[in-house]
């Protein structure tokens, strides 16, 4: 509540697309974070992993670039790893998004120096958190992470309420 209400103050009001930055190392937090500011503040969350394994099974909306599927799909394929100029045509492809109208928050992105020079170019930055954990628990959620077989919803067996 105290994070949503400062978000809310950080924000300017002279902004029409708010622009909120997760940084982090895997496992920290940063979707499960996201996930509840999209709900409070009404941004879309974007999670440029999230998205590639969405173009992967072909479940992007109707207005993505053609091309940049087939681009991304092609490189992942072949077993390359896509490239700060395709992540970010992936970024911007998301923020003309109708449930980006608000802004976004952004999941791990930028996420090389490549990638923040090229966004700071495009786009601004309202609000950066960076999120941290003890390395001992952040190892221990990682291992604890598992992906249901049937539905393929992830979830984790590590508890970290202690």
């Amino acid at each position: 509540m105290i994070l949503q209400n400062i978000l809310r103050q950080s924000f300017s009001a002279a902004a029409k697309q708010k622009f909120l930055v997760l940084f982090g190392a895997p496992g920290v937090g940063k979707g499960t974070y996201a996930k509840m500011l999209r709900k409070d503040l009404g941004l879309n969350h974007i999670s440029t992993g999230d998205e590639i394994r969405k173009i992967l099974t072909g479940k992007v909306s109707a207005t993505f670039d053609r091309n940049l599927l087939e681009k991304v799909n092609s490189i992942v394929k072949s077993g390359g790893l896509v490239d700060d100029d395709i992540v970010l045509s992936i970024i911007k492809e998301k923020i003309k998004e109708p449930e980006s109208s608000k802004g976004v928050i952004l999941d791990g992105f930028p996420r090389t120096k490549g990638q923040l020079e090229k966004y700071d170019k495009l786009f601004p930055i309202h609000v950066v958190l960076n999120i941290t954990l003890k390395d001992d628990i952040l190892l221990e959620k990682l291992m604890g992470r598992r992906t249901c077989k049937g539905c393929g919803q992830s979830f984790n067996i590590c508890n970290i309420q202690r």
